[in-house]
Protein backbone atom coordinates (compact mmCIF):
# COMPACT_ATOMS: atom_id res chain seq x y z
CA UNK A 1 0.00 0.00 0.00
CA UNK A 2 1.29 3.44 -0.89
CA UNK A 3 0.71 6.42 1.38
CA UNK A 4 1.27 10.12 0.70
CA UNK A 5 0.91 13.15 2.92
CA UNK A 6 1.60 16.84 2.35
CA UNK A 7 2.01 19.35 5.12
CA UNK A 8 2.31 23.12 4.67
CA UNK A 9 4.44 24.66 7.41
CA UNK A 10 4.07 28.39 8.09
CA UNK A 11 7.09 30.67 8.52
CA UNK A 12 8.52 30.77 12.05
CA UNK A 13 7.11 27.38 13.07
CA UNK A 14 9.52 26.18 15.75
CA UNK A 15 10.87 22.71 16.47
CA UNK A 16 9.43 23.08 19.98
CA UNK A 17 5.93 23.66 18.53
CA UNK A 18 5.90 21.86 15.18
CA UNK A 19 2.98 21.52 12.81
CA UNK A 20 1.82 17.90 12.66
CA UNK A 21 -0.56 15.55 10.92
CA UNK A 22 -1.57 12.01 11.83
CA UNK A 23 -1.40 9.43 9.05
CA UNK A 24 -3.55 6.32 9.43
CA UNK A 25 -1.63 3.27 8.23
CA UNK A 26 -1.94 -0.51 8.44
CA UNK A 27 -0.20 -3.20 10.45
CA UNK A 28 2.74 -4.40 8.41
CA UNK A 29 6.25 -3.47 7.30
CA UNK A 30 7.27 -0.04 6.05
CA UNK A 31 9.57 -0.89 3.14
CA UNK A 32 10.22 2.37 1.25
CA UNK A 33 10.18 6.00 2.32
CA UNK A 34 10.73 9.32 0.57
CA UNK A 35 10.36 13.01 1.21
CA UNK A 36 10.51 16.22 -0.78
CA UNK A 37 10.79 19.91 0.10
CA UNK A 38 10.31 22.07 -3.04
CA UNK A 39 13.03 24.30 -4.47
CA UNK A 40 13.30 27.53 -2.53
CA UNK A 41 13.01 25.98 0.90
CA UNK A 42 16.79 26.39 1.30
CA UNK A 43 16.89 23.62 3.91
CA UNK A 44 14.88 25.80 6.25
CA UNK A 45 12.04 23.26 6.45
CA UNK A 46 12.56 20.22 8.68
CA UNK A 47 10.48 17.12 9.32
CA UNK A 48 10.45 13.85 11.23
CA UNK A 49 8.13 10.83 11.38
CA UNK A 50 7.07 9.53 14.77
CA UNK A 51 5.34 6.37 15.94
CA UNK A 52 3.89 6.19 19.44
CA UNK A 53 5.76 9.34 20.49
CA UNK A 54 9.22 8.13 19.38
CA UNK A 55 11.12 9.32 16.33
CA UNK A 56 11.00 6.64 13.63
CA UNK A 57 12.47 8.45 10.59
CA UNK A 58 15.22 9.40 10.47
CA UNK A 59 16.40 6.77 12.93
CA UNK A 60 18.99 9.09 14.46
CA UNK A 61 17.07 11.39 16.85
CA UNK A 62 19.57 14.21 16.25
CA UNK A 63 18.66 14.38 12.55
CA UNK A 64 15.64 15.47 10.52
CA UNK A 65 14.46 15.46 6.90
CA UNK A 66 15.49 18.62 5.07
CA UNK A 67 16.57 19.55 1.54
CA UNK A 68 16.11 22.14 -1.18
CA UNK A 69 14.27 20.63 -4.13
CA UNK A 70 16.19 17.35 -4.31
CA UNK A 71 14.07 14.93 -2.33
CA UNK A 72 15.25 11.55 -1.16
CA UNK A 73 13.96 7.98 -1.28
CA UNK A 74 15.33 4.99 0.59
CA UNK A 75 14.49 1.37 1.32
CA UNK A 76 13.86 0.34 4.90
CA UNK A 77 12.34 -2.49 6.91
CA UNK A 78 10.39 -1.12 9.86
CA UNK A 79 7.75 -3.32 11.48
CA UNK A 80 4.54 -1.55 12.45
CA UNK A 81 2.89 -3.99 14.82
CA UNK A 82 1.52 -2.00 17.75
CA UNK A 83 -1.89 -0.36 17.54
CA UNK A 84 -2.99 2.25 16.89
CA UNK A 85 -1.55 2.02 13.39
CA UNK A 86 -0.70 5.67 12.87
CA UNK A 87 2.40 7.64 12.00
CA UNK A 88 2.81 11.33 12.82
CA UNK A 89 4.50 13.73 10.44
CA UNK A 90 5.96 16.65 12.40
CA UNK A 91 7.54 19.63 10.66
CA UNK A 92 8.95 23.02 11.49
CA UNK A 93 10.19 25.94 9.43
CA UNK A 94 13.16 28.17 10.26
CA UNK A 95 12.23 30.59 7.44
CA UNK A 96 11.04 33.92 8.83
CA UNK A 97 9.23 34.93 5.62
CA UNK A 98 7.82 32.02 3.62
CA UNK A 99 5.84 28.90 4.38
CA UNK A 100 7.12 25.63 2.90
CA UNK A 101 5.38 22.34 2.09
CA UNK A 102 6.86 18.91 2.74
CA UNK A 103 5.63 15.81 0.91
CA UNK A 104 6.25 12.33 2.29
CA UNK A 105 5.50 9.08 0.46
CA UNK A 106 5.99 5.58 1.73
CA UNK A 107 4.94 2.00 1.14
CA UNK A 108 3.80 -0.55 3.68
CA UNK A 109 3.40 -4.24 3.01
CA UNK A 110 0.32 -5.27 5.00
CA UNK A 111 0.94 -8.09 7.46
CA UNK A 112 -1.49 -10.37 5.60
CA UNK A 113 0.82 -10.18 2.54
CA UNK A 114 4.05 -10.93 4.42
CA UNK A 115 3.94 -14.74 3.92
CA UNK A 116 3.91 -14.18 0.16
CA UNK A 117 6.90 -11.85 0.46
CA UNK A 118 8.72 -14.34 2.69
CA UNK A 119 8.19 -17.09 0.09
CA UNK A 120 9.59 -14.86 -2.65
CA UNK A 121 12.63 -13.98 -0.52
CA UNK A 122 13.32 -17.66 0.17
CA UNK A 123 13.15 -18.41 -3.56
CA UNK A 124 15.57 -15.55 -4.30
CA UNK A 125 17.98 -16.91 -1.67
CA UNK A 126 17.81 -20.35 -3.29
CA UNK A 127 18.53 -18.85 -6.72
CA UNK A 128 21.45 -16.84 -5.30
CA UNK A 129 22.94 -20.01 -3.77
CA UNK A 130 22.68 -21.83 -7.10
CA UNK A 131 24.30 -18.90 -8.95
CA UNK A 132 27.12 -18.69 -6.41
CA UNK A 133 27.85 -22.42 -6.84
CA UNK A 134 27.84 -22.09 -10.62
CA UNK A 135 30.20 -19.08 -10.48
CA UNK A 136 32.60 -21.13 -8.32
CA UNK A 137 32.56 -23.94 -10.86
CA UNK A 138 30.54 -26.25 -8.64
CA UNK A 139 27.64 -28.33 -9.78
CA UNK A 140 24.56 -27.00 -8.04
CA UNK A 141 22.04 -29.39 -6.58
CA UNK A 142 18.77 -27.99 -7.84
CA UNK A 143 15.55 -29.09 -6.17
CA UNK A 144 12.49 -29.64 -8.30
CA UNK A 145 10.29 -26.63 -7.51
CA UNK A 146 7.15 -28.56 -8.45
CA UNK A 147 7.35 -30.50 -5.22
Amino acid sequence: MIFEERLSVPANTTKASPKSVTINVVRGVLTRFGWFWPPGSQQLGHAIIESHGSQLIPRNPDQDLSDNGQGFVFDTFIKLRRPPYVLTLKAWNDDDTYSHKVTVRFSIIPEKDLPLLQGALEELRRIRTVLEKVSMGESPEVEDASG
